[in-house]
């Protein structure tokens, strides 16, 4: 059946779905919707790095890592994080999205079956949907549920997958890791943890919080493009898995690989973090804070770490309130359903180790 595009457009528009492309607006003066949570994006020795890259080798990598993308600083990057993360070996891909829409129908396929914590992220999904393997997707953080599933399914299937993220992105809580870890021992299953938003703000030296509680997964994977500020995505494995995945991921295969000063950069955020505590301790800090001034308003906040949201139901009333607030200067992420379920609409807060007590009075003063 053909698709009418204006007719699905205004279907959009008319229920408040419509998107479009946000203009960046540096005269908004509190910054609320990055992910550059320790503002390495404008960090000096990223941009030096990335500059002194590009002189040496120009900027695009010209090819695949088949071909002639395979720059030793590449290989650099994925020997470092392997070290950092106590791994056996890293493997570096464009973006997180390509990463696990790509890699889980590789590893996985029919008579496979794959549980999924409700709040995945679609690229985890959309990975899901792709491989032909049999997906059901447990309550979020339900652990009685999950046991429940794999009681009832797991003997049906070869093997098992159990996907979840380390910290969600949108209620900001963290999976309950060390259940999943025991499930996956007890019932044979293979364990996806998905570190996106944990990777160099939190545990040990930036490890994420699989390392902070001593949780070795099948699978982790994290980006470049959050607390380290540049891009990319890589997944963390065995030697065995990485080897397969060389050969058999067609997302890996055939893509050019990033750009030079991309890999310069990001080897230099890897250093990086792993002394900024202090930056750490901040985002602790403010976290916290932002937490109690707006308790104390009687708003409560989502969240326990620095994404934090507020819930403000209604996709109008969402709206409405976002262009206020753009008004007097915030950027704030509106994330309306159907992203998150009906009536859980909500103002994001993606806070970053530059925020101020005086950033945080000022938009706590809007509620």
């Amino acid at each position: 059946m053909d698709l009418d595009f204006n007719e699905a457009l205004t279907e959009l528009k008319e229920s408040l779905l419509y998107r479009i492309l946000p203009n960046r607006d540096e005269s908004l003066l509190y910054q609320f919707h990055s992910n550059d949570y320790l503002n390495l994006a404008t960090h000096d020795a990223l941009v030096q790095a990335a500059i002194s890259a590009m002189k040496d080798y120009g900027f695009g990598s010209t090819g695949s890592r088949l071909l002639s993308g395979n720059y030793g600083m590449l290989e650099t990057l994925e020997k470092s994080l392997a070290h950092f993360l106590g791994m056996e070996k890293v493997l570096v891909f464009n973006s997180g999205f390509q990463l696990n829409s790509g890699v889980i129908p590789t590893l996985y396929g029919e008579g496979d079956l794959i549980l999924a914590d409700k709040y995945c992220h679609a690229s985890l999904l959309d990975g899901m949907h792709l491989c032909n393997a049999t997906m059901k997707r447990f309550q979020h953080n339900d652990m009685t549920h999950l046991k429940t599933l794999l009681m009832t399914h797991r003997s049906n299937f070869k093997r098992c997958l159990l996907v979840t993220e380390s910290l969600f992105s949108m209620d900001g809580d963290v999976a309950l890791l060390d259940v999943l870890q025991q499930f996956s021992y007890d019932y044979d299953t293979e364990l996806m943890v998905d570190e996106a938003h944990a990777i160099g703000v939190l545990g040990d030296q930036g490890r994420g919080l699989c390392s902070q509680f001593g949780i070795k997964p099948t699978y982790l994977v994290g980006t470049f493009g959050k607390a380290m500020g540049t891009f990319g995505a890589f997944i963390a494995t065995s030697n065995e898995i990485s080897d397969y995945l060389i050969n058999r991921c067609r997302a890996f295969i055939y893509t050019t690989a990033l750009p030079v000063p991309v890999i310069a950069a990001t080897n230099q955020a890897v250093s990086l973090i792993q002394s900024m505590d202090i930056q750490r301790q901040r985002l602790r800090e403010i976290s916290a804070y932002f937490t109690s001034m707006m308790s104390q308003k009687g708003l409560s906040l989502l969240g326990n770490y620095h994404i934090l949201s507020l819930i403000y139901p209604g996709n109008r009333a969402l709206l409405d309130r976002y262009s206020q607030l753009k008004d007097v200067g915030i950027a704030v992420s509106a994330i309306r359903h159907p992203t998150v379920p009906k009536g859980k609409e909500r103002f994001r807060f993606s806070l970053k180790s530059s925020h101020t007590k005086a950033d945080i009075d000022y938009v706590v003063e809007q509620f």
